[in-house]
């Protein structure tokens, strides 16, 4: 009984590992991948359990235009034959940038999407001159953004929700 108790333990250890184990690439969005990329942002926000009137009011910060993929840095990650993810950075001055969006599909949550572009986009930020990053998160997001190495200097207004307010991180490098 207890080698058959070992023996699955073993199976299912093995099935954590090949769920938490695929191969991932980081490449430049491209300008006709905006609607997708939109798409994502917007769903991976209604993870966390937001009303249909909540993500309406949200849609348009959650909307990149083409311009937006074409002028600013933006990042997707393809993992099994999909986009799993991306970012965008937004210049705020000669040393600082925005991290103005960073989503991951609902289906890669938790699989380590989300730290691989966080990690390319402080790399990026680096190799672009930026020595600070600032992040105004989600609130279901500041944890992330604290194991990340992010620190909260203030709360600021919601661009979509009168009343409500979120954390402004920052992380210096």
């Amino acid at each position: 009984m207890e080698r058959a108790f070992n023996m699955l333990e073993m199976v299912i250890s093995c099935q954590k590992d090949r769920l938490n184990m695929f191969v991932s690439t980081i490449r430049k969005a491209r300008s006709n991948e905006a609607e997708q990329l939109s798409s994502i942002a917007f769903d991976s926000k209604a993870y966390w359990g937001y009303d249909a009137s909540f993500m309406e009011s949200c849609r348009e910060e959650l909307t990149l235009t083409k311009e937006n993929v074409l002028q600013q840095p933006c990042y997707l990650v393809e993992a099994e034959s999909k986009v799993a993810g991306f970012y965008l950075l937004q210049k705020l001055s000669t040393s600082k940038v925005d991290m103005q969006m960073l989503f991951v599909h609902q289906e890669f949550i938790g699989k380590g999407i989300g730290k691989k572009l966080f990690v390319h986009a402080v790399s990026t930020a680096k190799e672009m001159g930026y020595s600070e990053m600032e992040i105004q998160a989600d609130p279901f997001a500041q944890p992330f953004y604290e194991r990340m190495g992010a620190v909260v200097v203030s709360k600021t207004p919601s661009l979509s929700i009168p009343g409500r307010f979120l954390p402004q991180m920052e992380l210096k490098f």
